[in-house]
């Protein structure tokens, strides 16, 4: 009978000594069989070994109750746990000794090895992440958090434990418990008012089903994160992105941006108005479909500044004289630059280009360049245009120079008799000869 139920039996006498071995698999024993009988545990097993049989041996005597051993085995690279189970028969007054079964329980060992592994893993995990753990039974009642969860929530772990999830105030909250003990997966990230702490604070919470060996949901666990921190600063970047929009589509300046892959990705009202396109109508183009330039001394197509930048990764600048052609077909002048778009490690991602409509400006800058050179009144060339033309003209090959003066009658008396408006007028009709 014990033969079929462990691998190893041992018989030992009042001595601790081998009186017999039964097995079916004689490896198990380390040591050949015969080694064995007549030998005490001592003249076997090492100190430590030998000291837990005899231990063993002695309880089982004195309290007539099975005894259990535990050891592994010796030999290096073979690392085998084995079970002995050690009892003590009295068959009668003279006959009495020691059995012991030994059962090979590796598999079971190493199996609660890892469990005990994973356990600690789990214990360090939940006392040292820097988030919220939380563990309610399927009544609601928090049964463990860790410390980190009592921070974010204001109080002492100890106020925390035995609080109802259910009866949370927060609806939000108190529904995604209830609905983790069903068998859902619940995300929340939204402020909460802690009562047991009396204390806002924005969090991202996921609450999920707790199942026990049975594969029965036995509870709820939470992961909380106080983003209060993350959320502060997304606001920040929401209002200086919103600001930044705000000032972008106030300005005069017409601005075009585009990805890496020279697909227009935003146009500001100043280049709606410009180009003639919406930025409905322009999002996802190639910029050369927008920005339409051309040399308006040539008439010749221009390259486009995004793919110059893009090519470059490095800021250009339109060359003088430059025009683009709208959506319905008219020549702008234009001036404008173009500049990569980096991200923090310095990799173009992208295109901005800004430019302006120069036709008022260009206008003016006729207009004062013709005023500089002809009198206002009379359209004549005045002195400065003669002082250049003087200068350009004074060459060797022009010579002789010939230098005609005129004036007009009566100009004085037409100014004292009848206004000088009428003196400007008489100036006006007077023929050049």
């Amino acid at each position: 009978m014990l033969k079929s139920l462990y691998e190893i039996v041992f018989e030992l006498d009042m001595d601790y000594r081998f009186i017999e071995v039964i097995t079916k698999n004689e490896e198990l024993l380390f040591v050949p069989r015969t080694d064995l009988l007549g030998k005490t545990v001592s003249d076997i097993y090492d100190q430590e070994l030998a000291s837990s049989f005899t231990s063993a041996f002695q309880m089982a005597f004195e309290t007539g109750k099975k005894q259990f051993v535990e050891y592994a085995s010796r030999i290096p690279g073979d690392e085998r746990f084995f079970l002995a189970e050690v009892n003590y028969l009295k068959e009668n007054r003279r006959s009495s000794h020691f059995t012991v079964g030994v059962s090979d329980y590796t598999y079971q060992k190493q199996a609660e090895i890892k469990l005990k592994q994973e356990k600690e893993i789990y214990e360090r995990i939940f006392k040292h992440v820097p988030i919220g753990i939380l563990q309610f039974d399927n009544k609601g009642t928090l049964v463990n958090c860790n410390e980190q969860f009592a921070q974010i929530i204001g109080t002492k772990k100890e106020r925390l434990i035995g609080y109802n999830a259910f009866s949370l105030e927060d609806p939000d909250f108190r529904n995604a418990a209830e609905r983790a003990i069903r068998g859902e997966a619940v995300e929340i990230e939204k402020e909460y008012h802690s009562v047991l702490g009396n204390k806002k604070t924005y969090l991202r919470a996921v609450y999920e089903p707790q199942f026990n060996e049975k594969g029965q949901i036995n509870g709820g666990i939470g992961i909380v994160e106080d983003i209060t921190r993350r959320r502060k600063m997304e606001r920040k970047i929401e209002l200086e992105k919103e600001q930044f929009k705000t000032t972008l589509f106030s300005i005069g300046d017409a601005v075009i941006a585009t990805d890496i892959h020279n697909r227009i990705t935003l146009l500001n009202r100043a280049a709606e108005k410009i180009t003639g396109w919406s930025i409905e109508e322009a999002s996802g183009r190639r910029s050369e479909e927008i920005l339409r330039m051309i040399n308006e001394e040539t008439g010749d197509y221009s390259e486009s500044p995004v793919l110059r930048v893009l090519e470059t990764g490095v800021c250009v600048k339109l060359a003088n004289h430059t025009q683009l052609i709208a959506k319905n077909g008219r020549e702008i002048p234009v001036e404008d630059s173009a500049c990569p778009i980096k991200d923090d490690s310095g990799k173009t991602i992208g295109v901005v280009v800004v430019f302006r409509d120069m036709t008022v400006s260009r206008a003016k800058e006729a207009e004062i360049e013709y005023l500089s050179f002809h009198d206002h009144m009379t359209g004549l060339y005045n002195r400065r245009f003669f002082e250049a033309e003087l200068e350009r003209l004074d060459t060797a090959r022009n010579l002789p120079l010939a230098l005609i003066v005129s004036d007009v009658n009566g100009l004085k008396l037409t100014n004292d008799a009848f206004g000088h408006l009428v003196g400007d007028k008489l100036l006006k009709t007077v023929p050049i000869p």
